[in-house]
């Protein structure tokens, strides 16, 4: 952070303005050791970006979160990380993807984010990799992290040390409200419980943020929502308060649903992926129209189409064209973009202008077509002569009138399906409703590789060796034990632990899986997880709210740590003042 070149102070003596230099520093010192927990420093070349959660700035954005302006956010979602060792490919294709954060989307996003899982056993030495790796990027993004099922294994001393303060909290960007949660909890202080200190939090958080006019987006480890403790409380608040997205990690695949207001996105796992290539998701909210798109690692040109909306994605009359309707969209390279093209139903290609931070706009009149779904289509090429497209349905309705049908809430009833090219593009591979739902816990056990599409599904019945399952989306079917299924939990498990109500994921495919891993045992909703549990140890997560995230690896000053610093700092600054008030009365 460069210093201005004149002080705003008056020189009234050779001695004054350095003592007044000292007392500032001192003063500022005193103010960060009583609202922040610590502070991390993200580098670049030739600037240093200090990022320092603790007091809320509510209602405007750090210079830290990117350059994108209002009513247009960004962000690059890093599937689940399941670190555990440095000489393993999922680490070194995280370094790579901090990489590319870097060099290829900085300037463009607003920030990145980390969704769970990030340490596969939860220990401080994995932790610590990541820690490492984060800040040898030197970051010019800024990077959010929330807790996992995996991470929920150890105490939170190790997350806030190495990758986020505290365990949930929120933050606004570009005019939007985003809410970050520790969400894989059963029950305590940590857990979306009716009553628990988190939820009382978030409630009033997004309530406020409601109240303010701002749209929400909630960051959360699981996708569907079978796997939160109290799903109907849940509804009620999200579908009250202006909630427009709910962005994932734990299927480990690329998975979208829209139920009419709200979409769901998870994105594939860099450290266990069962469907393809390793990469990032790119979701961007373009005056309240959502886009969301994977780019595996390494493959640039990028590009996704931010305005109008995509047909499948539309939740609002925002993301319907109509009139003269603004196209955008947000392209990305090793090498600069140099041009971009539009084109409706493959006519002819339309310039569009460069409008900065790596978004291209321009103007279409929707009026010339007829009212219905259109093929729309951008290119762009860069410097290297590399060219990348995405094409989406755009909805043209004159009326401008969006109706969001009768849709049952959350993703399970409403996954976008890689059966159509449209989605397909995307990145989306799930083309069954029962494909999708969370990975094993503890990875692939025994070494095992972790393979093929993965389902979850709740134990009907256990008869004569055959187990019948029901899925989320009411079908069911009948698996037969035995050869070579393993039966998995946190620890072995044997049929005894095959009781109705009992939720369990598929390893394959879901008529013919090679393994069924225990997840939830079948007692009661409210059963804990498997592993020790989590209780609040500071009632200071529920009423402060960060004001921007760690860019690098986080230095944690404990409470009574900040109070001796302050007092230190009072001490100094006292005796600078005596010492400079004492000079100038001899003078």
């Amino acid at each position: 952070m460069k210093l201005p070149s004149t002080l705003p102070f008056v020189r009234r003596s050779r001695l004054i303005a350095p003592a007044s230099v000292i007392g500032l520093g001192l003063f500022g010192l005193a103010a960060w050791s009583l609202g922040g927990q610590g502070f991390a420093a993200s580098t670049s070349s030739n600037s240093s970006v200090f990022v320092r959660p603790g007091a809320a700035r509510r209602g405007s954005d750090s210079s830290a979160l990117g350059a994108v302006s209002n009513g247009v956010v960004s962000w690059v979602h890093i599937g689940d990380l399941h670190i555990q060792t440095a000489d393993m490919q999922n680490y070194k294709d995280f370094q790579s993807i901090l990489q590319e954060l870097n060099q290829e989307f900085a300037g463009g996003v607003n920030f990145a984010v980390l969704p769970g899982d990030n340490a596969n056993e939860g220990s401080d030495s994995e932790y610590q990799l990541i820690g490492e790796a984060i800040k040898s990027a030197n970051l010019k993004v800024p990077l959010y992290a929330i807790k996992g099922d995996h991470d929920e294994k150890s105490t939170d001393q190790a997350f806030e040390q190495y990758l986020y303060p505290r365990p949930y909290y929120s933050q606004d960007v570009a005019g939007y409200h985003f809410i970050f949660l520790e969400a894989m909890n059963n029950s305590g202080a940590n857990s979306l419980t009716q009553g628990s200190t988190e939820w009382n939090w978030f409630a009033s958080d997004l309530r406020a943020a409601s109240a303010a006019g701002k749209q929400s987006v909630l960051v959360m480890h699981p996708f569907f929502l079978n796997q939160l403790p109290d799903v109907t409380d849940f509804q009620s608040l999200v579908q009250q308060n202006h909630v427009i997205m709910v962005d994932s990690g734990h299927t480990h695949t690329n998975d979208l649903a829209n139920d009419g207001h709200i979409i769901y996105a998870a994105t594939r796992s860099t450290g266990q992926d069962t469907e393809g290539a390793v990469g990032v998701s790119v979701a961007t909210i373009d005056h309240g129209i959502i886009s969301w798109k994977f780019d595996p690692l390494g493959q640039f040109p990028f590009v996704e189409i931010t305005s109008p909306g995509d047909s499948p994605l539309i939740t609002s009359a925002a993301g319907i064209a109509h009139g003269d309707t603004t196209i955008d969209a947000r392209a990305f390279s090793t090498a600069a973009i140099v041009s971009a093209s539009y084109q409706i139903d493959g006519g002819p290609a339309v310039s569009m202008t460069d409008s900065g931070g790596d978004l291209w706009t321009a103007s279409w009149d929707s009026t010339r077509v007829a009212d219905g779904e259109h093929k729309l289509v951008v290119t762009v090429k860069d410097q290297a002569g590399k060219t990348a497209i995405d094409s989406i349905l755009t909805l043209v309705s004159q009326s401008d009138t969006y109706s969001a049908g009768n849709k049952s809430f959350g993703p399970a009833s409403n996954l976008l399906l890689a059966t159509t090219a449209d989605i397909a593009a995307k990145g989306i591979v799930v083309t069954s409703a029962n494909q999708g739902g969370g990975p094993p816990p503890g990875g692939a056990p025994g070494g095992r590789p972790a393979g093929g599409p993965k389902g979850m599904a709740t134990i009907v019945s256990l008869s004569s060796g055959t187990l019948t399952l029901k899925y989320a989306d009411g079908s069911t079917s009948t698996v037969v034990l035995g050869g070579g299924i393993e039966l998995l939990k946190e620890v072995a498990a044997s049929t005894a632990d095959l009781t109705p109500g009992a939720t369990v994921e598929l390893v394959g495919p879901p008529g013919a899986p090679t393994a069924l891993v225990i997840t939830y045992p079948g007692a009661t909703s409210s059963s804990p997880l498997p592993g020790p549990a989590v209780t609040a140890t500071n009632t200071e997560i529920a009423t402060v709210t960060p004001s921007a995230p760690v860019a690098g690896t986080g230095v944690t000053l404990q409470s009574g740590n900040r109070i001796l610093l302050l007092v230190l700092a009072m001490a100094i600054l006292a005796v600078a003042l005596i010492v400079t008030l004492g000079i100038v009365a001899a003078r």
